[in-house]
């Protein structure tokens, strides 16, 4: 089943080999916020749901969700969860840049939306957005999957209680200027500021058996 592919309404991403000083953690926040958007929410609502946001400027966005269950409200069932679901968010975006990317169906649906986004924001004349054109974006992603499923980061993990036990989805993404900095900091180029830190709190949503089975979202401090 191929993922549907989201676009975001600004053009807030710049190209992947410019404005690595735009924000003191490469990009990080800027990311986090547009997988809030309602297109990219859609998109992940299925399990294993993978969007991925060409923009006018050049820039693109690529997200991951899966989920995993736990049976009680353990510490030690919740950590396995959130592993799970982290890893089948990976392998979703992995099978995605693998097999569905390429697809006729998914490079029509980009060219649409891409005019659509184009038109809308005024970034360029959509009429001279050919599928050759996104076709060639969509491959330069696909040439760096191994550097982009290295780059990855956790952006949220939310538990949902169903009963004693539950389930917990986790959203991961890497964008171009994530992936360009990530260069930068690897050939030693200079970055201007410095990567937010996590706020020191686990990831993982974590429970007790002693304790109520409730709600939680735990979000990463970074400018994905």
């Amino acid at each position: 089943m191929f993922a549907l592919l989201a676009f975001a309404t600004t053009a807030l991403a710049q190209d992947q080999t410019t404005g690595l000083s735009a924000t003191a953690d490469g990009g990080r926040t800027e990311l986090k916020k547009a997988a809030a958007t309602e297109d990219v929410q859609a998109d992940l609502e299925s399990p294993d749901g993978v969007s991925l946001e060409l923009l006018p400027a050049g820039g693109w966005r690529l997200y991951g969700r899966g989920s995993g269950t736990y049976d009680f409200n353990d510490a030690d069932e919740i950590r396995g969860a959130t592993q799970d679901a982290t890893l089948r968010a990976k392998a979703a975006i992995a099978k995605f840049l693998k097999e569905s990317i390429h697809s006729t169906e998914v490079i029509n649906n980009i060219s649409t939306k891409l005019k659509q986004l184009t038109a809308k924001t005024g970034a360029g004349t959509h009429a001279e957005i050919s599928k050759t054109d996104v076709q060639t974006r969509v491959e330069s992603v696909v040439a760096i999957a191994d550097q982009v499923l290295r780059g990855l980061v956790v952006i949220e993990s939310k538990k949902k209680p169903m009963g004693n036990g539950g389930t917990v989805t986790v959203t991961v993404g890497v964008s171009s200027k994530t992936e360009a900095v990530s260069n930068a900091i690897r050939e030693g180029r200079p970055v201007s500021g410095s990567a937010a830190a996590n706020d020191g709190t686990d990831t993982n949503a974590v429970g007790t058996l002693g304790t109520p089975n409730l709600p939680e979202t735990k979000k990463a401090k970074t400018d994905f």
